[in-house]
């Protein structure tokens, strides 16, 4: 099979989801935890290689903000940040309780959500600091994909 041979279907909704892998409607796709850790354990899926094995510094998870609601509501942004940045902290001092509530919450055994938060961990920004090389790798790839039609300057989006 070549690029060639490669349909890339977009999921929507639905990215993420062992449902897709299951139905047949693809047949590899993009995961992030701990749903990775879940389908590995599960016998669902094997992980081919991680973002990290191509671009140590990826920006997964950012935080954003309408242009209105920074300029009128600032401290209800602020409140919110601080929020972000305390609960990652808590993450971090109590990933036992953390594990419980995970479990829970996403329907998987205990073990397997520690071992999703163990790899994840790691790699997190609980202060909310946008990395910029990481953030130009993810445009990068998604520029790649077809997922966006230019590369963006991400000095251009972001507020000094």
């Amino acid at each position: 099979m070549s690029p060639a041979d490669t349909e890339v279907v977009p999921l929507k909704e639905s990215y993420g989801k062992l449902s897709e892998i299951l139905s047949g409607r693809v047949d590899a796709t993009f995961m992030v935890e701990p749903q990775v850790t879940l389908g590995e354990s599960q016998g669902i899926i094997k992980v081919l290689a991680h973002v990290a094995d191509y671009f140590p510094k990826y920006q997964w998870g950012i935080l954003f903000a309408r242009a209105d609601l920074l300029r009128e509501n600032r401290e209800v942004v602020n409140r919110i940040l601080d929020a972000h940045r305390r609960s990652a902290e808590s993450i971090r001092e109590a990933p036992e309780e953390t594990t419980a509530y995970g479990s829970r919450l996403f329907r998987m055994k205990k073990t397997v959500f520690k071992k999703a938060l163990d790899r994840s961990l790691p790699n997190w920004e609980g202060e909310g600091k946008l990395d910029r090389e990481g953030m130009r790798n993810a445009i990068r790839i998604q520029r790649e994909m077809g997922a966006i039609p230019r590369d963006i300057d991400v000095d251009e989006l972001v507020d000094q």
